[in-house]
């Protein structure tokens, strides 16, 4: 459950019987409602492996995501592609973008 900044409005995005709580503005929400549910669920997936590999919570791992620009522009944009990876690769892969944007993880 992602639920450490709780500061903003909440979001519940269901994906069959588990409920995913994301702090996100309207802004995001936007991006988030545009998403297809597919992409949705692999995105979700994503921070949890990420979360799990980098050993921080899924809500720190969305920040990350999102003000890098990773998650709309590399998650969500090219779901096409990234969803036909193995997840191994594609925790290695995004984790080298993350640290070429600068981030520490």
């Amino acid at each position: 459950e992602i639920s450490e900044c709780l500061v903003g409005s909440e979001m519940c995005i269901r994906d069959r019987n588990t409920c995913y709580n994301l702090n996100i503005n309207m802004t995001e929400r936007l991006v988030v409602i545009m998403c297809e549910k597919k992409e949705l669920s692999f995105s979700i997936f994503m921070l949890y492996s990420l979360a799990d590999k980098w050993k921080m919570s899924p809500a720190k791992v969305y920040k990350i995501l999102n003000s890098t620009g990773i998650l709309d522009n590399y998650i969500i944009k090219c779901y096409d592609v990234l969803h036909t990876q193995g997840k191994e690769y594609l925790v290695e892969d995004i984790t080298d973008y993350v640290r070429e944007k600068g981030v520490n993880v």
